[in-house]
């Protein structure tokens, strides 16, 4: 067994706030191309999942509801980036309409989710107008969208 240290535990935390998130181009289900670059000076969500995580799934509806509420004018861009489901899924559809998810999808960003130092999901990210990350946050309960909403409305007063 591997004892692993403090050291190690910090090495799988993902990107953490202050730092400027890295630029991707992913394609977007049933849609083009979206290059996180593009989006600055908007407010970014970022939610790292995938269809058959539990907590992803729970999170799912509350992340909805967000992009209606911040989303829906353009005041915050939502993204679901998704590492492991395929266009060509039908259970990811299914998942996309059973929960009325209406912001990008993300596909194929495994490696996005490497750069991005994903190791548990789901994990969210919170992005400033200037692309640097303001707020991470791993797992999903009680209390997140709290913290999210707060999040994001402390970044749309600046």
């Amino acid at each position: 067994l591997k004892d692993y240290s403090s050291e190690d535990r910090e090495e799988s935390k993902p990107l953490q706030p202050g730092t400027t998130a890295p630029d991707f181009l992913l394609p977007v289900y049933k849609g083009d191309s979206l290059r996180l670059s593009d989006l600055r000076g908007k407010v970014v969500f970022m939610d790292f999942w995938y269809k058959s995580c539990h907590p992803c799934r729970l999170a799912a509806p509350k992340i909805e509801e967000m992009y209606e509420e911040y989303g829906a004018d353009g005041r915050v861009v939502f993204l679901g980036v998704n590492p492991y489901d395929k266009a060509d899924d039908l259970h990811l559809q299914s998942f996309i309409d059973s929960r009325s998810i209406r912001y990008p999808i993300l596909l194929h960003a495994d490696s996005v989710a490497k750069e991005y130092s994903v190791s548990g999901y789901p994990t969210f990210f919170i992005l400033d107008r200037d692309g640097v990350i303001r707020w991470t946050g791993v797992g999903y309960g009680d209390g997140y969208e709290k913290v999210f909403r707060e999040e994001l409305d402390a970044l749309l007063e600046r």
